[in-house]
């Protein structure tokens, strides 16, 4: 005979086993190789840093995590592939603010959703950018640029990596705050764009810091100010925009996504796991390299910092009137 005592226990045996379950599998977990996806090409600083965590969290979790390069879409194509994964924390995305903040904005239409689509895991760092000009342009600080610009209404260009991308909303950024008359050439990538300034093609840009620093290390161009809402402990002797025009501020950023539905546990494992990588002496010399500033988050926190974002780059695309040609 079934009592009402025996469905009791066995309701409470049920709660148990859905309990115990998330954790079991974040005990055995990782079992096999994690892929690390990265929307973009080998070489920048989204794949050098990727990499750079990729091979510490390999000897933490004791299984490789393996960068897998899908360039594509300003990190579009990428995103689409981790969205459609498994969401068992074995396919991961090393996510930017242009694949989760700049895309939303621009494009009317995404093969993902930024945020229906990911579980937040780590925020990984902040990379600002650096306004970049040619020498012969004369200016040796922003303000100078600006009234520069103002005395030759339309007569000055800007270069970007491309339309869409971070640098061109930097610049509709700095164009729209300094109330300024310029063009936009976007080229195809920031080598070229950089490339373009220094042959006095265009005469500034808003270059990733660690593309530019090389060219203002050899002379080839004059870093007027860096994008972020501090300076930059690369460039500390460089101002930020902000302390000429107020309240600028454009941060491009990495962190890791997983697939929506991945098991808390795992999460949780993974960034705590990210946290004690990014203490390592290794880790952090390859982000100063790049410029990258790092900052340990919850999963709750990034998920706020990425909801926050789109919010901030949606406004700013309407206050520009920013448009993809």
């Amino acid at each position: 005979m079934i009592t009402k005592r025996h469905l009791l226990i066995g309701a409470a045996s049920l709660t148990l086993v859905a309990i115990s379950q998330p954790h079991a599998q974040a005990d055995t977990y990782p079992s096999k190789p994690i892929k690390l996806m990265v929307g973009y090409a080998p070489g920048g600083t989204t794949d050098i840093l990727a990499r750079a965590v990729a091979h510490k969290l390999s000897e933490k979790l004791g299984q490789p995590v393996v960068v897998d390069n899908r360039p594509g879409a300003a990190g579009g194509i990428g995103s689409e592939i981790a969205a459609r994964a498994a969401p068992d924390g074995y396919t991961l995305l090393m996510a930017t603010a242009s694949s989760h903040g700049i895309n939303p904005a621009v494009y009317s239409k995404l093969t993902y959703d930024p945020v229906a689509d990911f579980q937040p895991v780590a925020f990984i760092a902040s990379v600002p950018l650096v306004l970049a000009v040619n020498p012969s342009v004369g200016a040796s600080d922003t303000r100078k640029l600006i009234e520069l610009i103002k005395s030759k209404p339309a007569a000055m260009d800007y270069a970007s990596s491309g339309n869409g991308s971070p640098g061109h909303l930097a610049g509709e950024m700095f164009r729209h705050m300094g109330g300024l008359k310029v063009q936009h050439i976007p080229y195809r990538g920031g080598a070229p764009s950089l490339t373009g300034v220094i042959a006095g093609e265009t005469q500034y840009t808003f270059g990733t810091l660690p593309a530019t620093l090389p060219h203002v290390k050899s002379g080839k161009l004059v870093a007027l100010a860096v994008t972020t809402g501090k300076r930059s402990s690369v460039l500390p002797d460089t101002p930020t925009v902000a302390e000429t025009l107020p309240g600028y501020e454009v941060n491009t950023w990495n962190g890791i996504l997983a697939p929506k539905g991945t098991p808390t546990a795992i999460v949780m494992k993974l960034n705590e796991a990210v946290a004690e990588v990014m203490k390592t002496d290794e880790t952090k010399a390859a982000f100063a390299r790049e410029g990258a500033e790092p900052q340990p988050m919850t999963p709750a926190q990034f998920g706020t910092y990425i909801s926050n974002g789109l919010a901030g780059w949606a406004q700013l695309v309407k206050e520009t009137g920013t448009k993809i040609d």
